[in-house]
């Protein structure tokens, strides 16, 4: 090895490292912080009672477990004291545990974006299974639905090991294979189809819904002007849900595609053993970019939300605010 790539390997050792001690947490407190913040908005009366909130609120939950589990240990890593690389049932129980939360933050969203086609449908019989018995349903099947899919990671991942992008992994061919495929179909391919295609359901659903109400407009008088202006703010919410989770959606494809690409490139390609030096050491670079990558997306709703909630979450923001000084003055 020459000494122009010794130093490379070195400085990219050195990018890592320092990636690992302070991404992961601003990630950390950013996403901490704005899913608890979601938490309470989301569980307000105004918002609680519409079933695609409630699903916002418990995806919201599951991030916070995502990231307490997953970047906990990230952090340490950073200043070499991860104990999950090193004790085999804290690693078996650490990867289970983020991989159910992930799986679950993304499922709810599914179920989300069905929730927003429901409510736009023509059809009332499929408007009334919009419902918040529909969305306790869907939460209890997509748990155990994440349960069931990544169950075998207590089984695939060890620790210790050597070779791999990292010491806490999956311990043979088969147990990676079932991994990435598991992750890119579970937890990326099939989702993001199914959010997109319900996604494209409801646009057509609003466009067809704004065509009615334009040519009935000019024959239809509504006589009791509390139930219009109460139709007219579900409206609104629902709009401004509907945005909100366009947004995620994308944000959440963007940031986790790059992850699902990697963990296929390196099941394909032979092991680090077999490749060269700085090949090595760049492909641990870049499985720590991507795996950060997908934190940002459980850390980013909160923000997401705000920027493109309208003025349904900003306002439930300022209440949430404006409640929690009331009770610092009182007490």
């Amino acid at each position: 090895m020459s000494s122009s790539d010794a130093i490379l390997i070195a400085s990219i050792n050195n990018a890592t490292v320092q990636m690992n001690r302070y991404l992961p947490l601003i990630i950390f407190i950013f996403g901490l912080v704005g899913n608890l913040l979601n938490t309470l908005i989301l569980s307000r009366r105004t918002l609680r009672t519409n079933p695609c909130a409630l699903l916002f609120l418990v995806s919201s939950l599951s991030g916070i477990i995502a990231i307490i589990s997953g970047l906990t240990t990230r952090l340490t890593a950073g200043w070499a004291v991860d104990l999950s690389e090193t004790i085999g049932w804290l690693c078996k129980l650490r990867i289970f545990v983020l991989f159910v939360s992930r799986t679950m933050v993304i499922w709810f969203l599914v179920f989300a974006s069905i929730d927003r086609w429901l409510s736009s449908c023509k059809d009332v019989q499929l408007r009334h299974l919009s419902s918040l018995k529909n969305s306790y349903r869907s939460i209890l099947l997509v748990i155990l639905f994440s349960i069931a899919l990544n169950g075998p990671l207590l089984y695939c991942y060890e620790a210790n090991l050597v070779g791999t992008p990292a010491k806490c992994f999956g311990f043979t061919a088969p147990c990676r294979l079932y991994t990435d495929l598991a992750f890119t179909c579970g937890n990326n391919v099939v989702p993001s189809l199914a959010m997109l295609l319900f996604g494209l359901l409801t646009i057509r659903n609003i466009h067809s819904m704004r065509n009615r109400v334009n040519n009935r407009q000019s024959s239809v008088l509504t006589q009791n002007s509390g139930i219009k202006t109460q139709q007219q703010q579900q409206k609104k919410t629902d709009r401004s849900l509907f945005r909100m989770l366009c947004v995620q959606i994308l944000f959440l494809i963007l940031c986790t595609a790059p992850y699902t690409i990697y963990r296929l490139y390196s099941t394909v390609t032979p092991p680090a053993g077999s490749k060269p030096a700085l090949q090595n050491v760049i492909e641990v670079l870049l499985f720590n970019f991507c795996t950060n990558l997908t934190y940002l997306a459980t850390a980013m709703p909160f923000y997401i939300y705000t920027l493109c909630g309208g003025k349904v979450f900003r306002n439930e923001f300022y209440s949430v605010i404006a409640d929690t000084f009331q009770k610092l003055k009182c007490a």
